[in-house]
């Protein structure tokens, strides 16, 4: 991850819809590619959706975790600063005992069909159902829209691609 991705955000814009916003950097959804992460949960079903959680595992030693979730704080600032809310729901989960993660959703299309191209280290097709606790992950995202529920302002980071690492 670039480490003057911030500066970008100055050029974030919001385009309102019907009842959302698209996110929009230079004219286009934020896509990025995430540093390799590993999933200390494993993949979670809440309704139709897939979920999983990347662990910043040892931040405090490694830069570039640092500058991901920088950068997602950084974001979420910005998103906070657009909507002119401090009610904007952070994709950061994080607790005084353990290192931060990060929710990703797996996109589903018509008939709960997964949307996200998800492959081994060797390029082989894969399912959902190949990750597991403990794997390890390089994940490209998009961010794409903010929405209001239950009170607050929503994103998500949608997986596009994951890699599974040996």
């Amino acid at each position: 991850m670039e480490t003057d991705l911030r500066d970008t955000l100055v050029d974030l814009k919001l385009e309102a819809k019907s009842n959302f916003y698209n996110i929009l950097l230079k004219d286009k959804p934020i896509r990025l590619t995430l540093p390799e992460m590993g999933i200390p949960f494993g993949i979670d079903k809440l309704g139709n959706d897939h979920f999983f959680k990347l662990s910043f595992f040892k931040i405090r030693e490694n830069l570039e975790f640092q500058r991901c979730i920088d950068y997602i704080y950084a974001l979420e600032k910005r998103l906070g600063e657009l909507l002119e809310t401090d009610s904007l729901k952070s994709c950061i989960y994080t607790h005084p005992k353990y290192d931060p993660t990060l929710a990703i959703k797996i996109p589903s299309a018509r008939g709960n069909n997964i949307s996200c191209e998800i492959v081994s280290s060797d390029g082989t097709p894969l399912t959902i159902f190949d990750l597991e606790k403990g794997d390890k992950l390089i994940c490209d995202v998009v961010i794409d829209t903010v929405w209001v529920g239950k009170g607050k302002f929503n994103y998500k980071i949608k997986a596009k691609k994951i890699k599974k690492c040996v």
